[in-house]
């Protein structure tokens, strides 16, 4: 079965749309952590496979290039917002 690229982006952008995850299984091969900036790889319920969740902006880089999961937090200030914890950082300004 062969999925068009322009479904597959379709499909992509409406999963980021509701924040949803995919899921797949996969037999454990390796004790290595396996995360990138979209996926990031956990061992199964049975102890013997792994799930790959896969989300637009799970996991972000920190300055030493280490993978860190995303756990967005969101600050109020009496003059602005700060958005961190995620591949973005954002300051708004309460006016």
């Amino acid at each position: 079965m062969t999925i068009n690229k322009a479904v597959a982006g379709a499909m992509v952008g409406v999963a980021t749309l509701f924040s949803c995850q995919s899921f797949a299984t996969e037999t454990n091969s390796t004790a290595e952590a396996k995360i990138g900036e979209h996926f990031r790889v956990v061992p199964a319920a049975d102890g013997v496979h792994e799930v790959t969740m896969v989300g637009n902006g799970l996991n972000y880089q920190d300055t030493n290039g280490a993978w860190i999961a995303s756990v967005p937090v969101v600050q109020t200030f009496p003059n602005a917002i700060v958005c961190t914890g995620a591949s973005y950082r954002v300051i708004l300004a309460t006016n």
